[in-house]
């Protein structure tokens, strides 16, 4: 898929809304890693593409606005709204001792509801939340925040984390002059996990970042982008 993505730009939806409706019969590979099929593939589907509408006409969210202007880039390489969105929601549920609502958890991150329901479907399904209803209903953390990692979310929410045209890349093969080609996106994958496997959200949450994070933060370098 982000080959075709490729040329989409930040505030242009159209092309990549096409390719996610011309995807419909297709199983997402994350999602059947979840057990997800049928109609629930669909539905997963049908919030994507309306998640992608919802990026294009805002461009940057206003809880995480850049003062710098959007860019555009290769979308297989930008850490995805719904991962971000699952992030925040988790992070605010780490803050709270009691349960919190879908509607207090899009409004306190200022998030789009409809599809923090579908974030949050998956987060229970990946075992990183729980729910309960009545009157004090609401999610909480499934597990004590120092027990998760940024890396478990990713994966629940966006499944193998690297993967190569929805492939994960020890799978790929590669002839000729692209036969070392496997190796890098190997490393790319170990240069995700090298950070990801190493914060969790508690200590995200305290501002007690590891030498796996604080590392690269403390690099001027880090904090520039670099454009084409």
């Amino acid at each position: 898929m982000a080959d075709r993505h490729h040329q989409a730009g930040v505030g242009d939806p159209g092309p990549i809304v096409e390719v996610l409706f011309s995807e419909l019969d297709d199983v997402d590979a994350a999602a059947k890693d979840r057990g997800q099929e049928g109609g629930e593939v669909l539905a997963v589907r049908y919030a994507e593409i309306e998640m992608s509408i919802i990026e294009a006409e805002h461009e940057v969210h206003p809880r995480s606005r850049s003062a710098m202007p959007a860019v555009r880039q290769n979308r297989g390489m930008q850490i995805p709204a719904k991962t971000d969105y699952a992030i925040r929601a988790l992070l605010t549920l780490a803050a709270s001792d009691v349960s919190v609502s879908a509607e207090h958890l899009a409004q306190e991150q200022d998030l789009p509801a409809k599809f923090l329901g579908a974030i949050l479907s998956d987060l229970r399904r990946g075992g990183l939340v729980s729910s309960q209803r009545g009157p004090e209903g609401g999610f909480k953390l499934a597990r004590d925040a120092d027990q998760i990692s940024i890396a478990d979310v990713v994966r629940v929410v966006s499944g193998p984390m690297a993967g190569v045209r929805g492939m994960r890349p020890e799978t790929l093969e590669y002839e000729g002059d692209a036969q070392y080609l496997r190796e890098v996106w190997i490393a790319v994958r170990g240069a995700l996990r090298e950070v990801l496997e190493h914060v969790t959200l508690g200590q995200t949450l305290r501002g007690e970042l590891p030498d796996a994070v604080t590392r690269f933060t403390t690099e001027s370098d880090s904090w520039v982008t670099r454009t084409p």
